[in-house]
């Protein structure tokens, strides 16, 4: 019996044999294939070259780092995906192993550090996938938690739309469009939740109220395991309503930029939880009591110019917040060659519970500019909770500026595609003009052979030749006679 390699670390991961392969996996020559991880992988022969796991988990999992650990002592090739959950980013498990082990323990150190706070992209304690759908947007809610070595589903048990929101969310899509998703028949009967429930307007589920379980656990008969179906973004903003200028939020952000730790959400309005309540879509900004760091994030349109020149732009919108929302929001536009924002007055510190119209004071730009939505949160203000919604944007006085690039790119395509056409024009010009030019060779050399027997036959009575013709013809005939008379 063969001894694994990297024996000394045999005691941490698994046994070595030459008979025995790991469970659910399959064993072919060099190669081991798996199509999900257990909690430890066993028997794996002493021969292996290459595991091949089929199963994508997120980077920071302990068996996975477990394994990556013992691919680097063992030199085995490790095939295979991860996902990092801070940034939502997919690595290949041989640039992992490409790593020295203080590297991956200074990544995940970093990376625990990075969930206690929210940035630009979810963080959360627990990972969210889809399994089984009959797309990328739907399917059984499956959710992994590293630090305990768990992955199961989520029991429908006063499953709402309102949960199957914030799962949505938390996957990166805008929303949910149904808490029931199509799968292809097969279920996942472990459930690590039993109940999950949400207000609506939580970024991540570490955000709502959960019902964690250890070890597994099947739903009760009464239940399954919760499903859904996602929205996207409609990324055409030629749709009515989706224009950057003219923007109802029907279809996501009509093209506005988010960015910082504090983002703007889309809220699909009837049907839908959450502390702002309507009855058509609309975005809005979050705050729970537990954050207490300092938040930040803007909504940045794209470059806009004036429609017309010399008349004012304003901007309307419809707003609405929850009581206790208290936050600094302000519009401002820049210029795009500058970096000096200039303030647009609003009446954002009148919104209230209700939603209401609101206008802007006017301002004129004599170049191409961008609006910014900013928004901050001073830190340790517990107090300062809720959601501030706000619909039906409008500036007035603007259009989407054509990028000078886009038009350099239409104009060189342009000549790209006449200078084709016109060769190809002019070839087949001059092939016409050869084919006319041997035709009339080919056509005078015919009347030329012909011309006596023509002028000969019988039925020619009175025929017109030019004089070239006429004298090519008495000249056969002298040439004839004398022939005949020699003879």
């Amino acid at each position: 019996m063969g001894l694994l390699k990297g024996q000394g670390f045999m005691k941490e991961f698994g046994s070595a044999t030459n008979t025995m392969c790991p469970r659910n996996c399959i064993c072919n020559n060099l190669k081991v294939t798996c199509p999900r991880l257990d909690d430890d992988l066993q028997n794996i022969p002493a021969n292996t070259k290459s595991i091949i796991l089929q199963q994508e988990l997120v980077c920071e999992d302990v068996r996975l780092q477990r394994l990556i650990k013992f691919a680097q002592k063992s030199h085995i090739q490790l095939i295979g995906r991860c996902v990092r959950s801070d940034i939502s980013k997919t690595f290949l498990l041989k640039d992992l192993i490409n790593l020295s082990t203080s590297n991956i323990t200074a990544n995940l150190a970093s990376n625990l550090q990075l969930r206690t706070k929210r940035a630009s992209s979810f963080h959360s304690n627990y990972g969210l996938y889809l399994h089984n759908g009959l797309s990328k947007t739907e399917g059984t809610v499956i959710v992994t938690r590293a630090n305990l070595l768990l992955e199961g589903t989520i029991c429908d048990r006063y499953w709402t739309l309102t949960d199957a929101d914030v799962i949505c969310r938390q996957l990166g899509f805008l929303s949910a469009s149904s808490a029931k998703g199509t799968t292809n028949g097969t279920t996942y009967k472990a459930a690590v939740i039993t109940s999950l429930s949400c207000k609506g307007d939580e970024e991540i589920i570490d955000q709502c109220s959960l019902t964690w379980i250890h070890p597994y656990r099947t739903c009760w008969q009464s239940m399954g395991p919760a499903t859904v179906k996602c929205k996207t973004e409609n990324h055409n903003l030629k749709f009515p309503g989706n224009s950057p200028v003219n923007c109802d939020f029907s279809y996501g952000f009509c093209g506005w930029m988010k960015n910082g730790n504090w983002l703007w959400s889309w809220n699909g309005g009837k049907g839908h939880g959450g502390y702002v309540k309507s009855g058509k879509p609309f975005i809005f900004l979050h705050k729970s009591p537990k954050e207490v760091y300092l938040l930040q994030g803007t909504l940045t349109s794209p470059t806009l110019i004036s429609s017309s020149s010399g008349k004012n732009i304003y901007i309307s919108f419809s707003a609405s917040k929850s009581y206790y929302f208290r936050s600094i929001l302000e519009f401002r536009y820049r210029y795009i060659d500058e970096k000096a924002y200039t303030s647009i007055s609003t009446q954002l510190s009148k919104v209230g519970g209700t939603w209401e119209t609101y206008i802007s004071t006017g301002f004129k730009a004599k170049k191409e500019f961008r609006v910014e939505i900013y928004c901050a949160m001073p830190r340790y203000v517990s107090v300062n909770y809720g959601s501030f919604g706000m619909s039906n944007l409008q500036v007035h006085g603007a259009q989407v500026a054509i990028k000078n690039n886009s038009v350099k790119l239409i104009i060189a395509l342009s000549l790209l595609s006449i200078i084709p056409i016109t060769l190809v024009v002019y070839l087949l010009y001059r092939r016409r003009q050869k084919l006319n030019s041997r035709a009339n060779l080919n056509l005078g050399s015919d009347n030329l052979s012909n011309a006596r027997f023509r002028f000969n036959h019988p039925r020619v009575r009175h025929f017109n030749l030019p004089p070239d013709y006429n004298e090519v013809i008495l000249m056969s005939q002298q040439q004839s006679e004398s022939i005949s008379t020699q003879t």
